[in-house]
């Protein structure tokens, strides 16, 4: 394991409370932690590129329930079609906004690192196969599981 991997490691709890404050700010809900059990990814999932002091991927996964939730939510509107392009760009957009969280957590303890917010199909379990450090947080929201997987090479 790299000094970077035990620094997140030892910065976990961290992570994680930064993550749940950020969930509860920008979804105005009760979001719940549940565990870092690892576990299958969900059928929706997004991703930021990070680069700098490590290199990999924080990823968001859903079910597409769930992503409906959370897209009804930061968009304001309710009975969104489970196809509606609005739910992608809702998942994408509370990614963006975990990445730039987790870049000001990890710049306090002087680990500087770059996202890169390109979208891109999600290959999350291709990126699970290359990642030597896997990090799983899982929250709930309205009973529902999601989950946010920090993935370094």
């Amino acid at each position: 394991m790299s000094a970077y991997n035990l620094k997140i490691d030892s910065l976990s709890v961290s992570i994680q409370n930064t993550f749940l404050e950020i969930l509860k700010t920008s979804l105005n809900k009760e979001i719940h932690f549940i565990s870092n059990e690892i576990s299958e990814p969900l059928t929706t999932s997004t991703s930021v590129k990070i680069s700098g002091a490590f290199n990999g991927f924080l990823y968001l996964s859903f079910d597409r329930k769930t992503a409906k939730i959370v897209a009804e939510i930061l968009w304001g509107e309710e009975n969104l079609a489970l196809l509606d392009p609005k739910i992608p760009d809702g998942v994408k957009e509370l990614c963006n906004i975990l990445g730039g969280n987790l870049s000001s957590t990890l710049e306090k303890d002087n680990i500087d690192i770059d996202l890169d917010f390109t979208w891109k199909f999600s290959q999350l379990k291709e990126d699970l196969l290359k990642s030597h450090y896997k990090k799983y947080f899982n929250y709930s929201i309205d009973g529902n599981t999601f989950q946010v997987i920090l993935l370094l090479s």
